[in-house]
């Protein structure tokens, strides 16, 4: 199934809304004004019983390459929509119009700067003891190691991840930790993906290798 979509400017209520339309083998349908929710909610009506392919397009962001959804997180959307829906959804940010959004913690946009640039440790988003997991972009519970020490355990991709250490809004996790997974793509922050959905073994390898090349220099 493609699920081929843009923002829809006329939904001005303060949340995210698309439009745009779903084609399935021989059948397409439109929308309007959908938010997340309801999208996942619909792809679990019409996904034939036997398509575990969904490739979202979107349309208003040509610099966006088309985004293939893992499989297990299709079979999830297939079996149990309302669990998917969580495991991918972000925190809602509500936007007053007409007023510039006033940012709750004023180190925010250090953390934000901190987490875009490239390092021995990758910062990955954390909110009530949740992780937004590198290898699959959902959120994750966290729990403690047998020596104690915090981990993020996706259930959604199995990846079992080591935190270095934690403030209130990240989870700090060593670059080299997360390559020795060998996945095939990570979800990390958007400067690290070169502003696509995610970055690939291969790329990640070659910048956390030339980071080190230069930290010599120093």
């Amino acid at each position: 199934m493609k699920v081929i979509y843009s923002r829809d400017p006329d939904v001005g209520n303060g949340f995210q809304a698309y439009r745009g339309r779903f084609e399935w083998k021989d059948s397409i349908e439109d929308f309007l004004g959908a938010h997340f929710e309801s999208l996942i909610r619909r792809i679990h009506n019409l996904l034939p019983p036997d398509d575990f392919e969904l490739l979202f397009i979107r349309t208003d962001r040509p610099e966006l390459p088309p985004y293939p959804l893992e499989e297990n997180l299709v079979r999830l959307i297939k079996d149990k929509p309302e669990e998917a829906i969580q495991a991918m959804s972000h925190p809602d940010i509500r936007v007053e119009v007409g007023r510039a959004p006033q940012p709750t913690n004023p180190l925010r946009s250090c953390g934000e700067n901190l987490a875009a640039s490239f390092g021995e440790q990758v910062l990955i988003r954390q909110r009530e003891g949740r992780g937004e997991c590198p290898g699959c972009g959902t959120w994750a519970p966290t729990l403690l190691g047998e020596s104690g020490e915090c981990r993020i355990k996706c259930d959604t991709c199995s990846m079992n991840l080591e935190v270095e250490r934690c403030d209130d809004e990240w989870f700090f996790i060593r670059v080299g930790h997360l390559l020795s997974y060998n996945r095939g793509k990570y979800f990390l922050p958007r400067e690290w993906n070169g502003f696509h959905p995610w970055i690939g073994q291969d790329d990640l390898t070659v910048l956390y290798m030339d980071f080190l090349k230069q930290k010599e220099k120093f």
